[in-house]
Formats: C-alpha cells, structure tokens, sequence
C-alpha cells in the first residue's frame, strides 16, 4: 500500500472517529433533555360541537418550552396544517379560532384532531391527538366548555372520573386535585342538555347542597361564586393547603331527580391571619418613610413635549395632568450609564428623589410584547453592579428602585433551573443594589394574578427579607383598594414588609383587561401621604399613555400614544 492510501486510511479512520463521539454526545444531549410535551387545553377528547360553530377556539402548549422557541399546528384527519398563533390571555399558548361549519365529511363518527409542534429548526419535536364530533343540530344545542379561569400556576384543564349514572357532568373548574385560594368560581355543564333543561348543585364532604346558576359568558353553563374562607375543619399548616375536600357536583331534572352526579378532590390554601383585618382599618398614620420628600418630575418627559408642541387649550390642561406629575424612569438593557447619571443629576438639582425601574431579567416577560432581557445570569449581575454605581451618588433624598416588574408573577413558563436562576439574581439584585442606598421595592403583581400564599413564597425566595418592600399593580389597572387588601395580605406573611402601589392607570379600576384597555383613568397622584402606614407610597410607574403593545388599536409596548394619554386624563375626575 503507498504512503498515500496509508494516509488516506488513517484520515477515514479517525473522521470516523470524530464522527462517532459526536454521534455519541449528540444522543446523549437529546436522551437527557426534557422531551416536550404536548397539552390540548381544548377541545377534550371526545368533545361534540354543533356544524354550525364558527368561533371554536383550539389551544395547546408545549410543557417546560418556552412560547418563542417553538410554533404550533392543528390538522384533522391528517390534511393541512394550520398554524397557531400565540396568546397570552391567562398563560402563554397556542391558540386558532376554528369554523366547524363545513365539516360535514364523518357524519356521526369522529375527527381526529391533532396538535403538532416544531421547533425554530423546522423539526417536528412533539404531537398529540383528540377525537371530537360535529353533530348536526337536533332540538338543544350541545354546550361546549371553551375557556378555564387562571386561578392557580398550572393552566391545565384535568379530565374527572364520571359516577355510573345516566348524564355526563363536564366540570370546567375545579380540576381535580386544584389548589384553591379563598375565594374561587365552580363551573359545570351536562354534557348534550341546554342549562334551561336541568338544575346543577355542589357540595362539599356530602353537607348541604348548594344551587349554581346560569351563566352565559364564553358558553352557557352553571357557575357559582364560591367564599371558602370558612373551609377549616380538615386540618393544616400555615405552609401547607388545607384538605383534602370531597368537592360532589349534582344534576337534576326539573322534577328534582338527580340524573348525574361527579366527585373531586380539591384542596384550599385557607391561611386567614386576623393582624390583616385589623390593619386593613388603620388609616391613622397619613405619611410613610418618604414624608416630606419631593418625587422627580422629569421635565423632558413625553407628555411634557407633547404639552409644548399643542395648541388647543383643553389638550393642554389634559395632559399636564400627566406631565405635572412624577413618572418612573425604566432601565433595560437599551440603557446607559450616561442616561442613568443624567436623571441623577437633575434629580438631585431640584431636591427630588428619582424613581427607577429595573427591567433587564433574563427571559423576561415569557416572550410577550416586552421580551428581552439579558443574555445569562452573568450578564444580568455585570449590568446590575452598572445600575447600582452610577445610582449610588450624595444625593440625600435617595433613589427608589422597582425590581423587575412580573418576573415573580411570571415563573411558570421557566424550567426549574431557570427559576432557581431567577430567584439568585433577584436576590443578587437586591442585596446589591441596597447597598448603594437604595430603597429597593421587589415587585409582587397584582391583586387579581397570583394568590398571596403563593407570591409570599416567591418573594421569600427572592430576597424580600433584605429589600424595604414590595411593589403591586406595575403597568395594570387594578384598582388601589383591592391592591391594598392584597398587599396587606401578602405583608402579614412576609415580615410585615410594607409596599407601593402603581396608581397611575388605576383610577376606574380594571375591565378584566390588560393590554390598553378603553375606558381607563389616572389613579392616585404620585404621594407618600397614603393614608396607610403600610402603603409606602402610591407612584406612576408606568408612564400613562406609554402603549402596553400591538393590541387595541396600540402602538408597539413602550411607545408613546397621545390618544390614549388624552383619553386617560379626560376620564380623570381630578
């Protein structure tokens, strides 16, 4: 054999080499990764829909995979794929609006309904399959289950085990083994009956029955509002949920005869402390630890130039009710040290104490409208120590600093790891920037999202015992009395740590909302006199008239939008 081929071998040989340890390595990586998971939220396996439905919403997700990383289909019977836009209405997902009308190829039998994902690849990394049925209408309509309330972390409908009787009950919520707050809706239908045409009623541990009503948002169906702040007779800890409960759903004719009947189990994180309802009540204290300073306004603001470049008096008058007021600087990774300096530096020369918003977390936003963030958790602690030097200055009235708006109310679409991150940059933060003499506010959400057993827990994780409090309602509407209830709530848990409340949308309250919604006001004026000693202050971290995103007729999130600032201080009463 030449020297040639002697060389040519030996480089076959070891290029297969190569070749086999990345063979090797590349199985190993995909034997160890979390295989994505599919869940179909809706429709249930075995749903039936009339062929007249027009407007059915198909939604899905994929488990531990962030929304970004990956699109969506549905197919039936194995024809075309359609892709699935995304939505963040309750938690991040897939979701098509369908029009049934023309399915009419199956007659009685089934469809199947299949859910496929790819990843940004183009690979298809993950599928599932449900079989529904599209009935021609006969007398009644058959009732659909289209939506399921967000009131805990995990958006996953679960299917109930049905008792042998002759009609299926299909409980919308609770799922069963849900972990329930105080106070939560119960909604059931009978599956191919109209609601006119029986009575549904729920009790707990077989005492007293208790008659739902009909309801006709998303689809007809049964709901009762349901107070279980009473539910204390099964044990538990102020760590644990309470339960289990036996949670029974019973259908009757109109003659009174039960004709279907479901058992669930449910559980009830029940913590009632009574130091909340007293405090709930002291308003004697009218002024917090910010008493006697000034918030800076920042003259350069968008409203302020908006005033300048109008002429119509009433715009005017309209908008210096925003532009006369403090608002909150935002940093992100789009800052730098040179915009930080500057608002140090004017803040201090007008006596004020300036108000930022730290913004920069990895993943941050789940991938909505306000994605982004840093690349890593290194990343993230270098830009932090940048934020926290060119704060730290000799200006006496001092800075107050918002930490990351929704990264505690947003975990669930983290992997474990990821969360464990979050929690030690939060913490990294906060320790951090205290020490540049910071008040530091760790933001907690808003009263209607997270439930205030499970955001203490959160917030402990995150570092709250070392930062001054914690911050509600950032960029929301809900309204400052239900933020103060839930504030108080959540301070009872935590130290008795007190907070602040973003009052600068809030002043109508919400519509349910939360991506500029219409019929929106201005809140509390920026102030230290709360009234409350627990309440810090109320301040305008959003920017009134800044757009929430692409939604509403908005502009991209962050931008500034007149109308929408103008419509805001017309609905304003002060």
């Amino acid at each position: 054999m030449s020297k040639f081929s002697n060389r040519i071998n030996k480089w076959v040989k070891f290029s297969f080499s190569i070749l086999g340890v990345l063979l090797i390595n590349t199985f190993s990586f995909v034997y160890a990764a979390d295989v994505p998971i599919t869940e179909v939220w809706w429709p249930f396996e075995g749903a039936h829909f009339n062929n007249t439905s027009t407007n059915i919403p198909f939604k899905g997700m994929l488990q531990n995979t962030l929304i970004n990383d990956y699109q969506m289909f549905w197919q039936v019977d194995g024809g075309t794929l359609n892709v699935m836009p995304t939505s963040y209405e309750g938690y991040p997902h897939k979701e098509s609006t369908v029009d049934l009308s023309g399915w009419n190829w199956k007659g009685a039998n089934s469809y199947k309904l299949t859910f496929k994902s790819k990843n940004n690849n183009g690979d298809f990394i993950s599928e599932k399959s449900v079989n529904i049925y599209v009935d021609t209408p006969t007398s009644t309509p058959i009732p659909i289950a289209v939506s399921q309330p967000v009131i805990v972390a995990q958006p996953i409908i679960v299917s109930a085990i049905v008792t042998p009787l002759n009609l299926n009950i299909n409980v919308w919520w609770p799922a069963n083994n849900a972990i329930l707050d105080v106070t939560s809706p119960f909604k059931a239908v009978v599956d191919g009956k109209n609601v006119t045409e029986y009575k549904m009623f729920w009790q707990v541990d077989n005492g007293n029955l208790s008659e739902m009503f009909d309801n006709a948002t998303d689809y007809p169906h049964k709901e009762s509002l349901v107070d279980m702040s009473g539910w204390k007779w099964r044990g538990g800890t102020s760590t644990n949920p309470y339960g289990p409960y036996i949670l029974t759903f019973i259908a009757k004719d109109l003659n009174g005869n039960t004709v279907g009947k479901i058992d669930k189990t449910i559980y009830v994180k029940n913590i009632v402390q009574p130091t909340i309802i007293t405090t709930l009540n002291n308003t004697s204290n009218t002024s917090g630890i910010f008493s006697g300073k000034k918030f800076y306004v920042n003259p350069s603001s968008s409203a302020a130039k908006a005033v300048s470049q109008m002429t119509n008096t009433t715009d005017i008058n309209l908008m210096k009710k925003i532009s006369s007021n403090s608002v909150a600087t935002w940093l992100g990774g789009w800052s730098t040290p040179l915009d930080i300096q500057k608002v140090m530096k004017a803040s201090k020369a007008d006596l004020a104490m300036p108000i930022f918003v730290v913004y920069n977390i990895p993943s941050r936003d789940c991938g909505s409208y306000s994605s982004g963030g840093s690349n890593n958790v290194d990343s993230y602690k270098t830009w932090i120590n940048m934020v926290a030097q060119n704060i730290k200055n000799d200006n006496v009235n001092g800075v107050i600093v918002v930490l990351e708006p929704d990264s505690l109310s947003q975990l669930d679409c983290l992997s474990d790891s990821m969360k464990n991150d979050r929690f030690s940059m939060l913490n990294y933060a906060v320790k951090t920037l205290k020490q540049s003499n910071a008040y530091v506010y760790l933001d907690a959400g808003h009263a209607n999202w997270i439930a205030p057993v499970d955001m203490s827990d959160r917030l402990q994780k995150a570092g709250i015992a070392s930062a001054d409090g914690f911050s509600l309602n950032v960029s929301n509407f809900q309204s400052s009395d239900e933020n103060t209830v839930y504030g108080k709530d959540i301070s009872a848990r935590v130290g008795n740590k007190h907070f602040i409340i973003d009052s600068s949308r809030n002043g109508n309250g919400s519509n349910g909302e939360w991506c500029n919604p219409s019929g929106r006001s201005l809140g509390n004026k920026p102030s230290a006199n709360t009234g409350d000693s627990l309440i810090d202050a109320y301040l305008w971290i959003k920017a009134p008239g800044e757009s929430d995103g692409n939604c509403n007729g908005g502009p991209s999130a962050g931008t500034w939008w007149l109308e929408y600032a103008l419509g805001l201080a017309r609905l304003t009463n002060w």
